[in-house]
């Protein structure tokens, strides 16, 4: 192998910082300046370090140091953000929806759910989907102090509780061995 080859070798660690930077370069740009500023402690923060560029750079390393290992916390807080605003956007909330009361969160947890059980096939969909991005929620709200009321019991109900299926009807055929070396045919529909 030769130097110019050995030189483009990425290692894992150099792949997961870069996903890390990201993630919380991504975060920090979308946050408003009302929120950024309230997690470096709000007016107080902004007086004793006026200058925009190092709280930026407060905020980022903040970001990056609740990332998690391999920043999948902060992956699944971002993805939480997006569908957040994508939410609010349709129905024409401003400030991606913050404060999200526990009504918003649970209609929009019951939206995910809606939206990830249109996109399965067979047996995809379900819980899971809006199980993480509740996940994500807690991250923003917990973390990062966002106005997130993810804690109630109204926004707990947002999440099913067990596994649903597309409701798209499957069918299978199937052989079936009879005695005397017949063979029987038929077709199974479910729903």
């Amino acid at each position: 192998m030769s130097e110019a080859e050995k030189s483009t070798l990425i290692s894992q660690t150099e792949v997961e910082k870069y996903k890390t930077t990201n993630a919380a370069e991504w975060l920090a740009d979308i946050l408003s300046k009302e929120d950024a500023d309230q997690l470096l402690g709000g007016s107080l923060g902004v007086s004793r370090i006026p200058d925009p560029a190092k709280r930026r750079i407060a905020l980022v390393e903040a970001l990056k140091y609740k990332a998690g290992s391999d920043s999948a916390a902060l992956g699944k807080a971002r993805r939480a953000f997006e569908k957040l605003s994508e939410f609010a956007r349709e129905r024409r909330v401003p400030n991606h929806g913050l404060p999200a009361t526990a009504v918003f969160v649970f209609t929009f947890l019951r939206w995910i759910d809606d939206k990830a059980l249109q996109k399965g096939k067979g047996t995809q969909g379900g819980a899971h989907v809006s199980a993480s991005t509740r996940a994500g929620l807690l991250i923003l709200a917990d973390h990062f102090g966002m106005q997130i009321a993810v804690h109630t019991l109204v926004a707990e109900a947002g999440v099913p509780t067990g596994k649903k299926r597309c409701s798209t009807p499957q069918s299978a055929s199937v052989n079936l061995p009879i005695p005397r070396n017949k063979i029987l045919a038929c077709k199974i529909k479910t729903r």
